[in-house]
């Protein structure tokens, strides 16, 4: 598998593709895609990847069914712990691949 690239954020490094192996063992050539600079409202810049639109479906399948689940708690209790009581009840939705609009054709 290769290695994703990393970027550089506020002190932090980290690969801007965490958990998402699909894409990378796919062989989707992660480094090509432009990047563009993400404004914040306070204020950061952030170099972000463009995807392709062909991938729309498999990222919004890793965030429904990998991302909220095991990441969520963690990036929402740093940045905003008020949150995580909404969080909690939103994740014990039974319908929650419905909510999110992550519906698989047949």
């Amino acid at each position: 598998m290769k290695a994703a690239s990393t970027v550089w954020n506020g002190g932090k490094s980290r690969d801007y593709i965490r958990g998402l192996p699909i894409i990378i063992d796919n062989g989707y050539p992660v480094d090509e895609y432009p990047k563009y600079p993400h404004h914040y409202e306070d204020g950061r810049i952030f170099p972000t990847r463009a995807y392709p639109n062909e991938l729309l479906g498999e990222l919004r399948k890793y965030f429904v069914e990998v991302w909220l689940k095991s990441r969520a708690r963690e990036y929402f209790g740093e940045r905003d712990p008020r949150a995580l009581p909404y969080l909690d009840e939103f994740l014990s939705l039974p319908n929650l691949r419905e909510a999110m609009g992550y519906i698989e054709s047949e």
